[in-house]
């Protein structure tokens, strides 16, 4: 074999290169900041929630989970491929949309064990960061159902 035969490239570039991403990239990292604000109040307030309602704080923790992982796979992009970035868009806007009714209901007429009253600020921004992150995962799924 000589040294003609031989594909030569340089080094750490693919022989194809990807395709361009579904999504574009202002979408997906203002994504991942909306996710990583929830997730960082949510984990914030878990302890103090979690001595009120356990249930509450472990949701918190769980839904902070889901949040962190589900951006990061959407912020990748085509590097996870089209279904990987829906599902994930799908489920974290899940996660949001559970989070935004659950604080409403808290306040309002109240979740068992768990009736505060006050309407922190910390709290009210992460409830526009969960309606930004809604209306991103709209814009996301039009754009990945091409």
């Amino acid at each position: 074999m000589s040294r003609q035969d031989v594909l030569v490239t340089g080094p750490m570039q693919p022989l194809v290169p990807p395709p361009p991403a579904a999504v574009p990239g202002s979408i997906r990292w203002l994504g991942l900041l909306c996710a990583a604000y929830v997730a960082g109040v949510h984990l914030g307030i878990c302890e103090d929630t979690y001595t009120h309602a356990a249930y509450l704080g472990a949701s918190f923790v769980a839904g902070a989970l889901v949040l962190v992982i589900g951006a990061s796979i959407a912020t990748g992009g085509r590097r996870f491929g089209r279904r990987a970035a829906r599902l994930t868009w799908i489920c974290d806007a899940i996660v949001m949309a559970a989070a935004l009714v659950a604080f409403v209901l808290s306040r309002t007429s109240g979740l068992p064990s768990y009736h505060p009253g006050d309407w922190p600020a910390i709290q009210l921004i992460a409830m526009v960061a969960e309606v930004t992150y809604l209306a991103l995962t709209v814009a996301a799924l039009r754009r990945l159902a091409d």
